[in-house]
């Protein structure tokens, strides 16, 4: 028994330290994103940025060589590493490598022309030429960092996310570097020479790292095992359902957006959408943090499972609830701060995005359960839905309400799978809704719609004065009630823990 508590300790020091790292990682890149931004808007302009947006939508369909690789990847590294079979692991990681590398310039071969096709089909013929000419650089920049994408995953098997998230950091660092030499002589094609010098960094840092933890990894990857193939791809095949329609999501968007409301429309919602991936990406990497160790756990030990996903659910819920309700309130300063004046096209946008994250969020703990432990052909058919609701609703809304209709279709399309797979999940593990919430989440809960009710009534009488200070009251409103509002629920001990984000994210392992 004491053997188990101290794995049990062990296993949960190390998950805080995989996302301690995590949170670190996640807001360096949001300050490298942030400074990044701003700057080309200065440089280049919002047209050109939406160029860039929409070219990297384009070239995503390289991503379908990556065929669901990087989950089987973590699943299978995962369990041999706790197993002892480094040797398995090995050409697991080889095999992988090798057959996303070659598959990726397969299929951009036989994209290629499709590619230049929806570019031409939703760009003005002047921004089309500048899109050409930095296509190549962006199509090799991607074919490197799916490679990574797979190095990242065995990283991940391996137990070892935090060494993953410090070359993460340092890349993005790099990144920005690059970015702000490489512009002012190259213009948008300086950023794509930027992106595809940090993904090889990435690429060589990552294999590095890995050689360190999986014993005789070859420098070169050259070990292609077919029977490694078979298990991984067998797996992998409701992931590439996933990665398909995944992939399809948000390059409908961006191409509907540059079609019926324009490059700088498409800017808007790129910056946008960015912002708030970031915000959301605080739950996600919580969750990933956690997928290793579900992994682990045998698809029958269902009481096990439940414990996982409620104490996952309540810590997402207590700490997340706050901070995608907060994006209704900071997205006004945010668009002064980034832009340089209150820019309402950003700021509808973001706020209609905050809502499809606020529902992705909490059905985070479902999702990464069926990757770890579930059918992830839930998942699957989850993406195909959402993607297939995006295309239709996006064109549909498009034609008659321009940017703000595809943007809403979006929304639409993303909180439907994601309530759909939701439900899916509590029926298999055969828990109540209502059983998720405990009275932290009530509590929780209750604060932030309080604070947010105040934010608005209050900033309502100074919304004549705009601007600057108009979005730093309402900001103060929010912070101070909620504040207030938990002091009235904890006593001091508990609120302390609280407002340092000691909250147990791992009590169920």
């Amino acid at each position: 028994m004491a053997d188990e508590k101290e794995l049990k300790v062990i296993a949960r020091k190390r998950l805080s330290r995989n996302a301690l790292t995590g949170v670190i990682q996640l807001c360096i890149s949001t300050i490298v994103l942030f400074i990044m931004y701003r700057y080309l808007l200065d440089t280049i302009g919002t047209a050109q940025l939406g160029v860039w947006a929409v070219v990297l939508a384009s070239v995503s369909v390289g991503r379908l060589s990556e065929l669901g690789f990087s989950g089987a990847v973590l699943k299978f590294i995962a369990r041999d590493i706790s197993n002892n079979n480094h040797a398995s692991a090995r050409k697991i990681v080889q095999t992988a490598v090798i057959t996303v590398a070659i598959i990726f310039f397969v299929l951009v071969g036989i994209g290629y022309q499709l590619i230049i096709n929806l570019l031409s089909w939703s760009l003005p013929e002047s921004e089309y030429i500048i899109a050409v000419k930095i296509l190549p650089w962006s199509i090799v920049a991607l074919w490197i960092g799916i490679i990574s994408g797979v190095l990242q995953s065995a990283i991940d098997g391996c137990q070892r996310m935090d060494l993953k998230n410090i070359i993460l950091i340092l890349c993005n660092l790099l990144y920005l570097f690059l970015t702000l030499y490489f512009v002012p002589y190259y213009g948008i094609e300086g950023v794509a020479i930027a992106q595809l010098i940090q993904f090889l960094v990435l690429m060589i840092l990552n294999w590095f790292v890995l050689k360190k933890l999986m014993s005789k990894l070859p420098i070169i990857p050259l070990c292609w095992d077919r029977e490694s193939f078979i298990k991984i791809y067998r797996y992998a095949l409701n992931f590439q359902v996933i990665g398909i329609s995944g992939l399809m999501f948000d390059p409908i968007t961006k191409f509907l957006l540059a079609k019926f409301a324009g490059l700088d429309a498409t800017a808007y919602y790129e910056m946008a959408n960015q912002a708030v991936v970031k915000i959301r990406a605080i739950v996600v990497v919580v969750m990933q943090a956690l997928l290793p160790e579900i992994a682990t756990i045998k698809n029958n030990d269902v009481e096990r499972l439940k414990s996982v996903y409620k104490s996952s659910f309540n810590s997402i819920f207590v700490i997340g609830l706050p901070y995608y309700l907060a994006v209704f309130v900071f997205f006004s300063m945010l668009s002064i701060l980034w832009i340089g004046y209150a820019e309402s096209e950003f700021i509808l946008y973001g706020k209609i995005l905050a809502v499809g994250a606020l529902v992705s969020g909490m059905c985070l703990p479902a999702y990464f359960m069926n990757l770890g432990a579930g059918d992830i052909s839930v998942n699957a058919w989850a993406h195909v839905l959402m993607s297939l609701l995006n295309l239709m609703l996006g064109y549909v809304l498009g034609l008659y309400y321009e940017g703000i209709g595809i943007v809403y279709a979006s929304i639409i399309a993303l909180s439907v799978g994601n309530l759909m797979l939701l439900f899916k999940v509590q029926k298999w593990l055969n828990i109540k809704l209502f059983e998720l919430f405990s009275p932290d989440c009530i509590k929780i809960g209750f604060s932030s719609i309080v604070s947010l009710s105040v934010s608005f009534l209050g900033s309502y009488y100074f919304v004549d004065i705009g601007g600057y200070l108009f979005s730093l009251i309402s900001m103060l409103l929010y912070v101070s009630m909620f504040v207030i509002m938990l002091f009235v629920f904890y006593p001091r001990k508990i609120l302390i823990d609280i407002l340092l984000l000691k909250v147990s994210f791992f009590k169920g392992i």
